[in-house]
């Protein structure tokens, strides 16, 4: 697949290249080499479960004067000299308390680029020993 600025989207199985400007789905180790980014961020899944029967989304509650509440994945700015990776991994355990032991990572994270910023989400799966 062509390496197009910013990765190679991987929507579906099918890839796709991304342009500079594109939002859009990219494989993870695109995602981790990607420079020029502002903040990174982990939303974490939780698969269903025979034993405790609980799944879902987890969410952070943010609330702003402009926007009221809203819902956010656990994330926010880089440290200057930190890869993609290690900055939604630290955001999410301060946010959280959750350790990068305590979820696995899909192989794909969702950049979104607005208003000349970058950013990317990347999904983690709960581990069971973790709930």
């Amino acid at each position: 697949s062509t390496q197009a600025a910013g990765g190679t989207s991987m929507i579906f199985g099918v890839d796709r290249p991304l342009g500079a400007e594109d939002s859009g789905w990219i494989a993870l180790h695109d995602a981790d080499a990607m420079v020029g980014y502002h903040g990174a961020g982990i939303t974490v899944l939780v698969p269903p479960d025979a034993e405790d029967d609980h799944e879902g989304i987890l969410f952070g509650l943010g609330r702003s004067s402009a926007d009221g509440a809203y819902w956010q994945d656990f994330g926010g700015a880089r440290n200057q000299g930190e890869s993609v990776l290690v900055t939604a991994r630290r955001e999410a355990q301060e946010e959280t308390g959750l350790a990068p032991h305590d979820y696995e990572l899909a192989q794909s994270a969702f950049i979104m680029r607005k208003g000349g910023n970058n950013y990317v989400t990347f999904v983690g799966f709960l581990h069971r020993s973790a709930r």
